[in-house]
């Protein structure tokens, strides 16, 4: 997944720097992957999910994939000569970048609001991380906090899917014995902070909590916390400054879950069962009884979701129930998947490689050499 290894490879900057001082019936026609990387048409019936085209993105070869700015725009990080860097926005034909904003070197990009508006960022300054936010319309730049480098323990910082909310988990090591983990949420709305606490079970140590997720009322709150080869959710409630958890279950792989709404999370359970969870009467919902990956649009009207045999599915969500869903691609186990705005799209990350071996990989030589191979761009599937 290129937007997961591009993050991965700014938290490992993060750490060295640490060291020394992130309505109509849907289609039944299956859609098979070509050999060929080219865009195509496809033929058959009319629905909210008939495929029109498919577009690999080419691009991502030589940066990283960041999600959707606009409807139809997808917005990357690139470096150019001389050690810069700029965000850039590709749209369709999806072969030539415009360029959105110029990074300070200084500067490691983050997360992408949902509404395309802005961007998270760290900046090292005098061996302290700045996190600023960076307006994609006129460039300017909002600092939000000063962080000691051993506190800043959040692998990534998180928005709510309105867009208000920005979220992230410290961890400091006071007290010795047991530590101390918080939750720290931005409203940038309203320009206040507020910090919660996450208490420490008896007999046990604080947590390293790698994201918080907070729901769109600013009420509650789920967390991914990443032990070796395990991941778990923790679902739960803010109540007098202290984060309480109502819910715990173990994730398939690096973790999947989203909000279905603000009382309701999905998630992909670590036997690969789709539930739902309910914070208002704790109740658990199997959704689908078998998936590899899955993500939400963003009003949360339709999901995807992908079978262990390569099978893309996309289907129209009502309560804990997922109606009509049909296969539109074959071929592909994707790593991550992403809406565009208005449902017309959906980005894919993942390779037809998983399903016969991993590639070889290929020598970097220099910015403007090709990251990865073709079979490992990610692709957009666009929808009549």
């Amino acid at each position: 997944m290129k937007r997961r290894i591009l993050r991965t490879l700014v938290w490992l900057m993060i750490c060295v720097m640490m060291l020394a001082g992130c309505g109509g019936r849907p289609q039944t026609q299956t859609i098979i992957i070509p050999d060929t990387d080219e865009s195509q048409n496809s033929g058959g019936q009319t629905g909210p999910f008939e495929v029109q085209k498919i577009y690999r993105i080419e691009l991502a070869a030589k940066g990283g994939l960041i999600g959707w700015s606009g409807t139809n725009a997808l917005l990357g990080y690139f470096s150019g000569s001389g050690g810069s860097q700029s965000l850039q926005e590709i749209k369709p034909p999806y072969d030539n970048l415009l360029q959105v904003l110029e990074v300070d070197p200084k500067q490691f990009v983050f997360d992408l609001s949902p509404d395309g508006q802005r961007i998270t960022a760290i900046e090292e300054n005098d061996g302290n991380f700045e996190l600023k936010l960076l307006s994609l319309a006129d460039g300017t730049e909002q600092k939000l906090s000063t962080f000691d480098p051993s506190q800043l323990t959040s692998k990534w910082f998180t928005w709510s899917d309105n867009s208000r909310y920005l979220s992230f988990a410290s961890y400091t090591t006071q007290p010795e014995s047991k530590g101390q983990s918080d939750i720290v949420v931005y409203d940038v709305q309203n320009g206040t902070q507020a910090t919660y606490l996450v208490p420490i079970p008896e007999g046990s140590r604080a947590e390293l909590y790698s994201s918080v997720h907070v729901a769109d009322d600013g009420n509650s709150a789920f967390l991914l916390n990443q032990r070796m080869d395990e991941t778990w959710i923790v679902i739960g409630t803010w109540n007098d400054g202290v984060f309480t958890a109502q819910y715990k279950h173990e994730l398939i792989g690096d973790g999947q879950a989203a909000w279905m709404n603000d009382d309701q999370v999905a998630f992909l359970g670590s036997d690969g069962t789709l539930y739902t969870y309910d914070l208002r009467n704790e109740a658990v919902t199997v959704l689908l009884d078998s998936a590899f990956s899955f993500s939400l649009s963003g009003d949360h009207q339709y999901v995807a979701y992908s079978k262990g045999d390569g099978t893309l599915f996309a289907g129209k969500l009502q309560g804990n129930n997922v109606l009509n869903a049909k296969p539109i691609y074959q071929g592909i186990l994707p790593s991550q998947m992403a809406w565009s705005p208005d449902n017309r799209r959906l980005l894919i990350f993942g390779g037809r490689s998983l399903l016969k071996g991993k590639p070889e990989p290929v020598e970097v030589q220099n910015p403007e050499t090709s990251l990865q191979s073709a079979e490992w761009l990610p692709f957009i599937i666009e929808f009549k």
